[in-house]
């Protein structure tokens, strides 16, 4: 039987770990919306230990790097990231669970990691954390002249139509 140990030194440094997670929004002029994601380190057996909520108020596309921390013991680390907005019919949210894989390695004086992405529903490795929604939305303009202008103005085309009608009787 052949045992084998891996020390590090006590004067390694820890490697830290982060990673940006895009929020990229579509759809005709979408509002101001708070967009949660749920970050979750998952055990061996991929069940939850523990649940952090990150909260990203944006109106289009935004990025938020997310700190895991400094990693300093050698072995492999695994989180679950999600969106947690599901329940707004003005958005179709992106239901997809990645999951971060954080290997960390020594080569016996100094501590690395490498990082790759998981995303159970497809076969290939994503280069990212992108979450995509869909602002359902539309503004429908009743006349195709007020579409470019700031403010409504059927109100005094209104008064003008009024006067002119006032004046014929």
């Amino acid at each position: 039987m052949l045992t084998y140990f891996i020390f590090v030194p006590r004067d390694a440094l820890a490697a830290n770990v982060k990673l940006p997670i895009n929020i990229n929004v579509s759809g005709t002029n979408p509002v101001y919306y708070r967009y949660d994601i749920n970050i979750s380190k998952l055990d061996s057996r991929n069940n939850v230990v523990s649940t952090e909520e990150i909260s990203m108020p944006l109106r289009r596309n935004g990025t938020y790097t997310y700190d895991f921390g400094d990693f300093d013991d050698v072995g492999e680390y695994r989180y679950s990231i999600s969106l947690v907005n599901a329940d707004d019919e003005r958005f179709a949210f992106d239901r997809r669970n990645y999951i971060v894989h954080i290997q960390v390695l020594t080569n016996g004086t100094d501590i690395y990691t490498n990082t790759y992405l998981e995303d159970p529903n497809e076969t290939a490795k994503p280069a990212a954390v992108d979450f995509n929604v869909k602002y359902l939305v539309e503004i429908v303009y009743p006349n195709e002249r007020d579409k470019n202008k700031s403010g409504s103005d059927t109100g005094d085309n209104n008064r003008k139509d009024n006067n002119k009608d006032n004046k014929k009787r």
